[in-house]
């Protein structure tokens, strides 16, 4: 009995009750850049800034491409954290451009990222936890543009 207990008290200092690893999902929709983040745990602070790794040389590289966890333009990144309730958020889509990929905004040296193999990443604020959306792939000319 006291050997149970014991255990018992092992595992609250282990894993105390209320503190259940992060439920987050990044998945890939239908539209080529476009991305939903979804919480079915308790809420938790995550970078705003929403990572695009591309696959080179096998290993998963960070670019330097602006990509923000928001639901619309007007949204504007004034933290660099932000809570992520229980929910989903549909992110405003990435057009595969490394500084107005995502909605307008003034920027030098733009361009486009493709062709390729990316993923979105996000990452906690604390930094303990990376949740990766699946690999998809973006083509040589930016999707809407004219054809040369």
């Amino acid at each position: 009995m006291r050997l149970a207990s014991a255990a018992g008290l092992l595992a609250a200092f282990i894993l105390p009750a209320g503190c259940a690893e992060p439920a987050v999902k990044v998945t890939n929709l239908a539209k080529l850049g476009s991305v939903s983040v979804s919480n079915s745990g308790p809420a938790i602070q995550v970078k705003r800034r929403i990572v695009i790794e591309q696959q080179s040389a096998g290993k998963w590289v960070p670019t330097d491409a602006y990509f923000d966890l928001i639901g619309y333009c007007g949204d504007a990144a004034k933290q660099d954290c932000r809570e992520l309730k229980r929910g989903t958020i549909e992110v405003v889509s990435w057009n595969g451009n490394s500084c107005s990929g995502q909605c307008a905004r003034p920027c030098r040296s733009n361009s486009y990222l493709g062709p390729g193999t990316f993923r979105f990443v996000v990452v906690t604020c604390d930094g303990q936890h990376r949740f990766e959306g699946a690999p998809f792939e973006l083509p040589a000319v930016a999707p809407g543009a004219p054809k040369p």
